[in-house]
């Protein structure tokens, strides 16, 4: 927007204001339009304009001016503050974007270390509980085999005395 300056307005208003002061009803004549001003009102209205153009100049075209730049610089910095909040807006929503980001990836690196590491410890776990239970197995094979080998040489010796017996009776004597 091109700001506002007193030189910007100073021809159009000096034209408006000649048009404002220069209008009269438009008078009919007996014969028709009068299109020539009267002389003795067109130089004091020209005396009059030349005198009020630099008073209103001074108390009311420039102030007025002033305050419309003024307004403008304000409305300028107020969209350039803005401006700036947004940007620093947008920077802060991407870093808290990015430490979010960077919190998840963190959460699931340490969830996967977490699985990982159960999962070591689930197979050391289920290698241990084989080895107590082939150890068990074995010690129990072990037992079973001495029992059944004591179990064997009872039934040997009974089994051979049950036969001098058996024997014995019948040769009658006993065998030596």
């Amino acid at each position: 927007m091109i700001p506002w300056t007193s030189e910007r307005l100073r021809t159009p208003a000096a034209a408006a204001l000649a048009c404002l002061l220069w209008a009269e009803p438009a008078a009919a004549a007996e014969g028709g339009l009068v299109l020539i001003p009267d002389v003795r009102v067109m130089l004091p209205l020209m005396v009059l304009f030349v005198v009020l153009v630099p008073v209103l100049n001074r108390l009311l075209f420039r102030p007025l001016l002033q305050v419309l730049e003024q307004r403008e610089e304000r409305i300028e910095g107020a969209r350039r503050r803005a401006e700036q909040l947004r940007v620093d807006a947008d920077a802060v929503l991407r870093r808290y974007e990015q430490a979010v980001n960077e919190v998840r990836e963190e959460a699931e690196r340490s969830r996967r270390e977490r699985i990982d590491a159960t999962r070591v410890e689930q197979l050391r776990l289920r290698d241990e509980a084989r080895e107590a239970a082939e150890q068990q197995i074995e010690a129990g094979r072990q037992q079973l085999e001495g029992e059944r080998n004591e179990a064997q040489s009872g039934l040997r010796s009974a089994a051979e005395a049950l036969a001098r017996e058996a024997a014995d009776r019948i040769l009658g004597r006993a065998l030596s």
